[in-house]
């Protein structure tokens, strides 16, 4: 699964961000955002996106790990 959020320059090299990884920063940046909203229902569900959003990156980097690893 090879989805290219963004590609940006970087000199002569493109560099490719993976959506898990997009959407993972979005997520947690969010729940951030919501954790110090004064609302008590904001708070709590700033903590689940925060932890979802910190899931769902751990999870593409034990993905990226495991394919380092069968490659050697």
């Amino acid at each position: 699964m090879n989805h290219i959020a963004k590609s940006a320059k970087n000199g002569d090299q493109d560099i490719e961000v993976p959506v898990t990884v997009t959407v993972g920063v979005t997520i947690s940046l969010c729940g951030l955002f919501l954790m110090f909203v004064p609302v008590p229902v904001c708070n709590t569900w700033g903590f689940y996106l925060l932890d979802t959003g910190i899931g769902i990156l751990g999870s593409h980097a034990l993905q990226k790990w495991d394919e380092y690893d069968k490659g050697k």
